[in-house]
């Protein structure tokens, strides 16, 4: 028998999380093949997610739960999980039920194939908005195209599997700033994608509004490629030209005027001049904002992980019976 170890980070899910609970004791069942343990990460939560948690691990020996200091964002909730997890594979989870529970055992099909990661990978997003539909898609074909192959699968988020040289890997990873979609492709080994169509959600509102979505794209660029280093080469270059370009049209136009007196008036050089000052002006920003912002970014991701400060603090644990039992035959091991 094998055991499969679910991580389901949780951040004001009050609504969503009974739901999600109930589902989870319906679907996965133990049996010859497979038992299953939860780990549930409230990541500083301000409603009674916590308590609910409290109360489920009170129910049933399977629940284990982990409840941050504060709300630290979804990457560390799932690093304190994934550190906790002692099944012989893991699989990853948002209680939102937008990625479907039920995929789970086609995982499992893929698992039992031999593969390390099995990722979910949506087919369509008809429950996002064209903005986000539009920008994610961007944002992958830059990311992919900037490291030049696919450091970051499309449509693929932190729903996955991962067999346990996977989960170990995973966890050795030295850097605190984690970004674990993009880690997981790092890693490498055997790697298949399955398609579903996201769902919408029963209850409750996603906690991904712009500013986190931003935040997160940001990283993971960082995180993923160093391409945007030498970007600021070809830009410079580029820029270089056109300026050279402008520069040498501006002489001839001053030439050509000055030998036809006739069609050279003050209306005319008043014109050429104020024109050359805002594209001149207007080029100078435009390049000092990038070529400041993207070492800065860099820069950030330096600062965070050479502080050395841990990705997340306990605030409270519990440990299932069945928890506990795995990890001491893991220790005997």
């Amino acid at each position: 028998m094998k055991n499969v170890t679910i991580i389901v980070p949780c951040y004001n899910e009050e609504e969503m999380l009974p739901l999600f609970l109930k589902k989870a004791e319906e679907l996965f069942i133990d049996n010859d093949k497979y038992s299953f343990d939860f780990i549930y990460v409230d990541d500083g939560s301000k409603d009674k997610t916590l308590e609910i948690l409290r109360e489920a691990s009170l129910k049933s020996e399977r629940i284990s739960y982990i409840s941050l200091s504060k709300n630290c964002g979804q990457d560390p909730a799932l690093s304190a999980g994934l550190k906790k997890a002692t099944g012989d594979c893991a699989i990853m989870i948002d209680c939102d039920m937008q990625d479907p529970p039920e995929l789970i055992f086609r995982l499992l099909e893929k698992y039992e194939e031999g593969y390390d990661v099995v990722n979910p990978q949506r087919s369509k997003r008809e429950t996002d908005t064209y903005f986000k539909k539009t920008s994610s898609g961007i944002f992958y074909r830059f990311v992919n195209k900037m490291a030049k192959k696919e450091v970051v699968p499309p449509n693929v988020s932190m729903y996955r599997l991962l067999s346990r040289k996977a989960l170990d890997y995973l966890n050795s990873l030295p850097e605190s700033d984690r970004i674990i979609r993009s880690e997981v492709p790092f890693i490498g080994l055997k790697t298949c994608y399955i398609k579903f169509e996201r769902q919408q959600r029963e209850a409750g509102k996603t906690k991904y509004n712009f500013h986190r979505m931003f935040d997160l794209g940001e990283r993971t660029l960082v995180d993923s490629t160093t391409g945007l280093l030498t970007m600021v080469l070809k830009i410079g270059l580029l820029f270089s030209f056109v300026g050279f370009l402008g520069m040498l049209g501006c002489i001839i136009a001053y030439i050509i005027i000055n030998t036809n007196l006739d069609i050279g008036t003050g209306s005319t050089y008043f014109h050429l001049i104020f024109a050359l000052i805002i594209f001149v002006g207007i080029l100078i920003v435009g390049v000092l904002s990038i070529v400041v912002y993207i070492p800065c970014m860099y820069l950030k991701v330096i600062h965070i992980n050479t502080q050395n400060r841990p990705t997340y603090l306990i605030g409270e644990q519990f440990d299932s019976v069945r928890s506990i039992a795995h990890g001491e035959k893991s220790d005997k091991k």
